[in-house]
């Protein structure tokens, strides 16, 4: 699906929402991933950022976001094992039913609950590296 400009800026500012959210609740950038155009109607915002629970990893897309965490098993503990994948850390959300217009809204708000339930902290431990998220 082909977002207009107006999408696209309604989206970088729900990044900078989410990032000063991030930043509001001291969570340390760990690294920030590519931010690419791949050449077709594919737009991804990305970063690594550390939290009380490991480090996690945030994707936002045009319309959906995708969150990941390193250890599934803290990430299951702090938000059910209905929202996690036990497997891979996967926490993601898709808005169904939302107009294109709300989208940024609906994800924001659902990135929020998350984002409050991580009491977030500075993680010192040396053996946690920053890696590149593909």
């Amino acid at each position: 699906m082909k977002y207009s400009k107006t999408h696209e800026n309604r989206m970088l500012k729900t990044w900078m929402k989410i990032t000063a959210l991030l930043i509001a609740k001291n969570v340390i950038f760990t690294e920030h991933a590519d931010n690419y155009w791949d050449g077709t109607d594919y737009r991804r915002l990305a970063l690594i950022a550390r939290t009380s629970i490991g480090e996690m990893r945030v994707a936002l897309y045009e319309n959906w976001i995708h969150t990941r965490f390193e250890d599934p098993k803290k990430a299951i503990a702090l938000f059910g094992e209905h929202c996690v994948n036990p497997f891979s850390g996967k926490h993601n959300f898709h808005p169904s039913g939302a107009k294109a217009t709300e989208i940024m809204k609906v994800i924001y708000d659902w990135f929020e609950d998350v984002a409050n339930k991580l009491d977030s902290v500075y993680n010192t431990d040396s053996k946690i590296k920053p890696h590149r998220y593909n």
